[in-house]
């Protein structure tokens, strides 16, 4: 039978690299400041800071200064706040040492077909009279302007360990995308929370993603009420079809509906053991395919 203290071994030394905090455009939990100390003392190693609407890698270069012992990632979201697909934005968050750039979140134009400009996102700039961020134009081919960021991440996925995150597109546009990264010379490819309802990236694009160097990301948000109630059944199935090998466990949380990003990853580690995952598997997915990612292995 499963302790907490088994959960709490689990969690030693392991990196939850999707976590969202204050500040930001709606209220969070906890700001980035105690979501750190809560992680450290339960002896997570590291984190990546996520925020919709501008970059976070100021508040990771101070935080990692605060709490040497711990590792805080920054990252940036491709949103109208920064511009959309911006090649510029991008060039600066790498220079300021993003670990992390994603395609469009609240503003892709899979998230508004699917759920609307305003769903739980309602806080975050929308301009008038737009549809969403695609990153596929008519003709079916990738917008020149995406081309350009992955030709920077590219140029930086040794030096700078830049991670690729797929953010909210459709389960269409990730393929298109994940090939083109791996044709530029991307290295580091994550696709974000795959078995959230408004991704859906059914497994045989997931066993192709994979084939092409992606990880693949689940998320202890696409479970609960407001991630559109994705069983963990459904994330196990599919974490065994793909491989422990291949996938990494994070919380996506800081909602304030949802208890504390560090609680919500001992309800998942809890959940998955009781689906039978060993504790070895568990770590491959919160310790050592996150240090892949990070290069910090």
């Amino acid at each position: 039978m499963m302790t907490q203290a088994q959960v709490d071994n689990i969690l030693k030394g392991s990196y939850d690299l999707h976590i969202h905090a204050f500040p930001d455009l709606q209220p969070r939990k906890l700001d980035a400041l105690d979501l750190v100390k809560e992680a450290r003392e339960a002896g997570l190693a590291g984190c990546l800071l996520k925020d919709h609407s501008f970059a976070t890698t100021d508040r990771a270069y101070i935080l990692n200064k605060i709490f040497p012992d711990f590792t805080v990632a920054g990252a940036l979201v491709l949103n109208y706040p920064t511009g959309g697909l911006n090649p510029a934005a991008v060039e600066a968050a790498i220079k300021a040492g993003a670990k992390q750039i994603y395609m469009p979140t609240y503003a892709a134009a899979n998230q508004v077909r699917k759920m609307g400009q305003v769903s739980f996102f309602g806080p975050y700039p929308f301009p008038k009279n737009q549809q969403g961020i695609a990153i596929i134009n008519d003709k079916g081919a990738l917008v020149p302007e995406v081309e350009a960021i992955l030709d920077l991440i590219a140029q930086n996925s040794n030096s700078n360990r830049v991670i690729l995150g797929t953010g909210h597109l459709s389960s269409e546009e990730i393929m298109p995308l994940v090939k083109k990264a791996k044709a530029t010379g991307v290295k580091k490819i994550l696709i974000t929370h795959a078995s959230f309802q408004l991704i859906g990236l059914p497994l045989a694009r997931q066993m192709e993603a994979i084939g092409h160097g992606a990880f693949i990301e689940h998320s202890y948000f696409g479970a609960t009420f407001q991630g559109h109630l994705t069983p963990v059944e459904e994330m196990a199935k599919q974490i065994r079809a793909v491989g422990v090998e291949h996938c990494l466990l994070s919380t996506d949380f800081g909602q304030t509906a949802n208890p504390t990003p560090v609680e919500g990853f001992k309800s998942f580690i809890g959940n998955l053991l009781s689906l039978g995952f060993t504790s070895k598997e568990i770590r491959t997915m919160i310790v050592e395919n996150p240090l892949k990612l990070l290069d910090e292995g």
